[in-house]
């Protein structure tokens, strides 16, 4: 435990070092470090796991070999080549389509603590890069790819960690849209998806919740299961859920720029909203399990992030007024 909190704290380190950073050598030796740093984390000490990080180092060193060799030829002989492969290079690192196959793969072998910071702490440095380096026309191809692969892949699974790993394909498609659009707003959008994604796993972990067979088995009261609908309504971008609002302004923005990739963007939502709430629906239905001591076991911090689910909204409804 004491090994895993020292590698998490150089893993932080990492994304500092290159957040800090616009030089094309210092953010490759913070890919590096990130890399290496992450996977003891991935360690469960089962061969899922270790067929996970093995998997997990061989894409990742790809990417950043192709990221390396390419920052090295653009630094002598400038073209748009190069940076359309350093693009790739980090599109393949985010999991982004048609690039995406690894991702749900690798998910599935993690434990949910694992898998939070892989679908967060470890696309910062990449969509950091990806913010620098872009072209507003190589990002479209694969923010349209994203986002039907992102939607269509999730209809046929009952595992939640594959649902969630397609379900972060998706929002990946809304953050490079952002990205292409030059709005730092991805960053705020990113944040929010972060919390949320955060407030699911560690819901799914406590109670050892692997799949949507599971759901209305578990030993959990009707609160929590009301907890977890919330959430994984926010991240469908259902109202009046937070993460309607930063969809409802990313829809904005991007209607001023890109309407035609609106199409897309949003079909996917509504597609991921199908197959979370198909997860759920027994559940809506069995009244049964609503129990009489209805905030029974309900700690002070689900509490609050069940309450930041809606009044969040107060703290991000103003930036509407500034678009």
């Amino acid at each position: 435990m004491k090994n895993k909190i020292i590698f998490f704290w150089f893993l932080m380190i990492s994304i500092m070092m290159a957040l800090s950073s616009s030089f094309w050598f210092s953010l490759w030796m913070s890919l590096e470090i990130n890399m290496m740093m992450f996977i003891p984390l991935m360690n469960s000490k089962n061969f899922l796991s270790s067929n996970s990080m093995l998997f997990y180092y061989i894409i990742q060193s790809l990417s950043s070999s192709l990221y390396f060799f390419s920052s090295i030829i653009f630094s002598i002989y400038s073209n748009n080549m190069m940076i359309f492969i350093m693009t790739i290079s980090m599109l393949i690192k985010l999991g982004s389509a048609p690039f995406h196959m690894w991702f749900p793969q690798i998910s599935e072998g993690l434990n949910f603590m694992s898998f939070f910071v892989l679908s967060s702490f470890q696309k910062i440095i990449p969509l950091h890069v990806t913010s620098l380096i872009m072209n507003n026309n190589n990002l479209i191809p694969f923010i349209i790819l994203s986002s039907i692969m992102g939607s269509l892949g999730g209809l046929n699974q009952i595992s939640f960690k594959k649902i969630l790993a397609f379900s972060s394909i998706a929002h990946l498609s809304w953050i490079l849209t952002l990205i292409s659009l030059k709005q730092n707003f991805w960053t705020i959008y990113f944040l929010i998806y972060s919390i949320i994604l955060m407030k699911i796993t560690f819901f799914l972990n406590k109670n050892n919740c692997f799949s949507i067979i599971q759901i209305n088995s578990m030993k959990m009261t009707y609160i929590f299961k009301l907890f977890l609908f919330s959430f994984f309504m926010s991240l469908g971008g259902i109202p009046p859920f937070l993460g309607f609002f930063i969809k409802l302004i990313s829809i904005f923005l991007i209607f001023k720029m890109l309407p035609l990739i609106l199409m897309f963007l949003i079909m996917s939502s509504l597609i991921n909203v199908y197959f979370y709430m198909r997860s759920f629906f027994p559940l809506m239905l069995n009244t049964k399990t609503l129990t009489k001591t209805f905030l029974i076991n309900v700690n002070n911090f689900s509490l609050f992030f069940f309450i930041f689910n809606f009044a969040g909204i107060i703290l991000i409804f103003p930036m509407i007024s500034f678009i």
